[in-house]
């Protein structure tokens, strides 16, 4: 198996937050640089770069799935293949995500359900938020 640099952090709290994540879902992965940049924060990371995450190259996708994931929803069912495994998805690419997930918190607002997109984890489609019935 080869390994491979996931992503690369410039601050360690992130890193060791992302690592937890692929680790709690049985990725196995690993952090480097991690101590020369704590140690030297501004000098550390442009001598390396930052913080790497590495993993297996065979779970590359997996991980990045998961890394880009924000809520999970099981609450909801699939309607393309009727699996529990959903989640939801703000904003279209991970970057708007993160932003908005971010500027919620930090102005203690909640996110607006009604933009949010649900993805399954199974077949690998998206699929609208529910419809409310009454």
């Amino acid at each position: 198996m080869k390994v491979i640099r996931l992503r690369t952090y410039s601050d360690s709290i992130e890193a060791n937050i992302a690592k937890a994540k692929l680790q709690g879902e049985g990725i196995a992965c690993f952090l480097t640089n991690e101590n020369f940049n704590a140690l030297q924060p501004d000098f550390g990371n442009r001598i390396t770069g930052g913080i790497d995450l590495m993993i297996n190259e065979t779970d590359k996708e997996l991980a990045l799935e998961i890394l880009n994931d924000v809520v999970e929803d099981e609450s909801y069912k699939c309607p393309h293949c009727g699996s529990d495994r959903v989640i939801i998805r703000y904003g279209k690419n991970a970057v708007s995500r993160f932003f908005l997930v971010l500027g919620s918190i930090l102005m203690g607002a909640p996110i607006r359900q009604s933009s949010n997109e649900y993805f399954c984890r199974s077949c690998r489609k998206s699929f609208p938020h529910p419809e409310e019935k009454e």
